[in-house]
């Protein structure tokens, strides 16, 4: 197991945690997302893993609907893509880090059974909106899937690691 998790079973906006103290008033232009978790299915739609309050603010980090691909989410733009799928009930912690100045988003993806480690990189433009100050963890809002199993960590931050940070 990954020890200790928060699960987030149901779609509604309460099923979920929220913490303050993110950035406003200004787009992140650089921020980095991690979180180590695990999930019992790719379901038909989304799962969010972290995301601004509003389906409009911040950055997120996702999983696809269908394919469990691992995402950034950048209202306003695509959404950048780490090219790997996420599988059902496997524990992994994932970093994601981008600077849309540059444009530049690295991934890490490590699966925790078996110690494999995947990076990749991306170049995708778009600007985060300001984020309002709160981000919430594993869910989005009522019109998408939570998390669908476990959440033992996650992280924000404002600021850009390179590849070679992340994979250290």
């Amino acid at each position: 197991g990954i020890g200790p998790i928060n699960t987030f079973p149901n779609v509604g906006a309460g099923d979920r945690f929220t913490f303050a103290g993110v950035s406003t008033g200004a787009s992140d232009l650089t921020y980095t997302m991690a979180a180590i978790f695990f999930v019992t299915t790719v379901s038909g739609s989304a799962q969010w893993i972290l995301q601004g309050s509003t389906a409009a603010n911040g950055v997120g980090l996702n999983l696809a609907a269908t394919t469990g691909i691992l995402n950034i989410t950048i209202p306003g733009a695509s959404s950048p893509s780490a090219g790997t799928a996420i599988l059902a009930n496997v524990p992994y912690f994932v970093a994601a880090s981008g600077n849309q100045s540059i444009p530049r988003q690295n991934y890490v993806v490590a699966r925790l059974d078996n110690g494999r480690v995947i990076g990749t990189t991306s170049a995708t433009a778009g600007a985060p909106t300001a984020n309002d100050g709160v981000m919430i963890i594993g869910n989005r809002s009522t019109l998408v899937l939570p998390l669908l199993g476990g959440l033992a960590a996650s992280m924000y931050s404002t600021q850009f690691f390179s590849m070679q940070y992340l994979l250290e």
